[in-house]
């Protein structure tokens, strides 16, 4: 694997990492930010911030997520079985 391939590798590792980590945060009722992602990863505030274009991109993509996880398991989002 080449230097440039796996840094980008690395980078989207990360990245799926800090939406999932976003994911749990918003699940135990508390709102995802970059702060508390890169505390749970052990990186630095300005790491976590180079792998979204903005944090509203970061909320975004926790919120397809969701989406997604709720699809998967059958339930529409907000419904009173979504967990």
């Amino acid at each position: 694997m080449t230097p440039d391939l796996h840094a980008a590798h690395l980078k989207s590792t990360n990245k799926l990492n800090a939406i999932d980590i976003g994911l749990q945060l918003l699940e135990q009722n508390q709102t995802p930010s970059f702060r508390k992602v890169a505390k749970a990863l052990g990186v630095n505030v300005t790491t976590v911030s180079r792998w979204f274009e903005d944090e509203q991109e970061f909320i975004r993509a926790i919120e397809r997520k969701r989406q997604n996880v709720a699809w998967l398991r059958g339930v529409a989002p907000g419904s009173p079985r979504d967990d």
